[in-house]
């Protein structure tokens, strides 16, 4: 369920993207590996339900032509409506907790600035970006036991530098993870 509006301000100098939601996900199921003939092997655990709410914005604004910047975010709180077991008695999630790789925060920025080069109709574009992402943990199975392994939050960044053809073809380079970043993420065993 979800309520947003979506608008232009300011002839076009501003646009604003805002939603609240209300997600209700019911029988989940979630991926995980589980250990069979000595092998991990991929399978899918039922659930009930998860649920939660949430809200999205986002503004870029362009202050020219050539020139826009921009933030998004984004911020849930999707979680278990009630305990996921394997079999009888292992509990894999408790009630509340969240689901695997599913994070709480996003949130992202950009700017974009476009130039002349030369005067045959080429230009320049100079992109900064970046994201961020709360942590992701996993749930999984080994043995007979249930784990939880945490991932750590994610920020990244991308510069690139293009020029770009009157007719219709893009040369770039670009650095993506530009502060070399390497977060821990959530393994599958325990």
């Amino acid at each position: 369920y979800e309520i947003g509006a979506k608008t232009t301000l300011f002839d076009r100098l501003v646009t604003l993207d805002l939603a609240l939601y209300y997600m209700d996900w019911q029988d989940v199921q979630q991926q995980l590996f589980v250990p069979y003939q000595g092998q991990e092997v991929t399978a899918l655990v039922n659930g009930e339900s998860a649920s939660g709410i949430g809200a999205d914005f986002a503004l870029v604004v362009r202050p020219t032509a050539d020139v826009s910047f921009g933030v998004n975010a984004s911020w849930n709180d999707l979680s278990t409506d009630a305990p996921i077991f394997i079999g009888d008695d292992v509990v894999l999630f408790e009630k509340g907790e969240r689901l695997n790789y599913s994070p709480e925060i996003t949130v992202g920025a950009f700017a974009d600035a476009t130039f002349p080069v030369g005067k045959s109709g080429y230009e320049g574009q100079l992109s900064l970006s970046g994201y961020y992402t709360s942590e992701q943990n996993f749930h999984g199975f080994a043995g007979a036991n249930a784990y939880l392994n945490p991932g750590e939050s994610v920020t990244m960044t991308r510069v690139s530098v293009s020029l770009l053809s009157p007719n219709n073809w893009t040369a770039a380079v670009f650095v993506d993870n530009a502060t070399d970043e390497y977060p821990q993420m959530p393994t599958v065993s325990g």
